[in-house]
């Protein structure tokens, strides 16, 4: 019985060690970000960014302050215009085949299994892209009025550029065939 008891309490006492302490770091809008929110980004920005992991992890914590605080500020205004934060599934695929391929996998499957090393899974990133789907959608509805293509100026300037662009050859690199 006194060996149950040790070995209950240590267990309970290895758990409180190694607990984590949650913060609440940022209040939007009563939307909450937390340590775990900021480290949970700092994954995901390492995971699909391979040229962050030349950076010091300080620069990536701000950086990943820096990102949840935006997306939770996106998540907000997608909110206000959208009856929900869902987006065509075949959108959805298309989109996450693009993440993946630029991370030289060429599979769903393998990727998931990439997402564990960072552990992640394939439901976060879900998420990720959905709202910024979501939100390039939203800035196309809100601003698509105020653009104004000139095609005679890109016309006129593509033109030039052609004009301009003229072919060198070095000496060696012409070839005759008899």
């Amino acid at each position: 019985m006194k060996n149950f008891l040790f070995i209950f309490f240590f267990c309970i006492g290895l758990n409180s060690a190694y607990g984590i302490e949650t913060r609440i770091v940022h209040n939007i809008q009563n939307e909450i970000i937390t340590n775990i929110d900021i480290k949970k980004e700092f994954k995901y920005l390492l995971a699909l960014n391979n040229s962050l992991k030349d950076i010091t992890k300080e620069k990536i914590f701000n950086i990943s302050s820096n990102s949840i605080i935006r997306e939770k500020i996106k998540k907000i205004e997608i909110s206000k215009n959208f009856k929900e934060i869902k987006i065509n599934d075949q959108y959805l695929e298309l989109l996450l085949k693009n993440i993946y391929s630029r991370l030289k996998l060429n599979s769903l499957e393998k990727f998931e299994l990439y997402l564990k090393d960072y552990n992640l899974n394939l439901n976060d990133i879900k998420e990720k892209v959905t709202i910024e789907a979501l939100w390039n959608e939203l800035i196309i509805k809100k601003y698509s009025d105020l653009i104004v293509v000139d095609e005679k100026k890109i016309k006129k300037d593509l033109a030039e550029t052609i004009k301009d662009f003229s072919l060198k050859y070095q000496l060696s690199e012409i070839v005759f065939e008899i």
